[in-house]
């Protein structure tokens, strides 16, 4: 059975060896030149395709029928024009805790009139300061990887008068997490 021909792509054919040792024997000038005339071949064709290319005008449309549209968002509608989005700026003060409220939020949202008033914030202990204001060392790596440190931690500052394991009795091949219940109620 005769052999099958193959498509020559990557091959050492005798025409890309012709290439090579022409590339090889020619001057920095006609190199440049070949590369130059390379450019401006591709720039020509990009050009060309783009031309060519029928990009669909997409318009923007009002945002008519507002049920349920949360649910699917179209990029082709301006949201920002309808005056139901518009909430304003953040311009009215509290006079009881000088927080920034919106110009149609309720009087006294914030700190229910002043009967709430919240502690000052404490700053942070030594370690995590200097991580957090870019003093320490490792303080780059730190804050890249914050998220995943609040993650970590995230279950161990919830207080119970009692917690109580409850290990599976079941034998299985897969070994299964331990089940823990704070106040039968996790």
């Amino acid at each position: 059975m005769p052999r099958r021909s193959r498509p020559l792509i990557g091959r050492n054919t005798a025409a890309s060896r012709r290439y090579r040792n022409a590339i090889a024997i020619e001057t920095p000038l006609q190199s440049e030149t070949r590369r130059a005339l390379r450019r401006l071949r591709y720039s020509e064709a990009r050009v060309a395709a783009a031309k060519t290319m029928q990009v669909p005008v997409q318009r923007i449309q009002l945002w008519t029928h507002k049920p349920f549209s949360g649910l699917q968002y179209n990029t082709h509608i301006d949201y920002k024009a309808d005056s139901s989005v518009d909430i304003g700026q953040m311009s009215r003060v509290c006079q009881f805790c000088s927080a920034l409220r919106f110009r149609d939020e309720p009087f006294g949202l914030c700190c229910k009139q002043g009967r709430v008033s919240l502690l000052a914030i404490e700053s942070p202990p030594e370690p995590i300061f200097s991580l957090l204001s870019g003093l320490h060392p490792l303080s780059k790596s730190f804050l890249l990887h914050i998220r995943r440190y609040n993650s970590i931690f995230q279950m161990t500052s919830f207080g119970a008068r009692q917690v109580v394991t409850d290990y599976p009795v079941v034998r299985c091949r897969e070994p299964r997490a331990a089940t823990v219940t704070v106040n039968r109620e996790l």
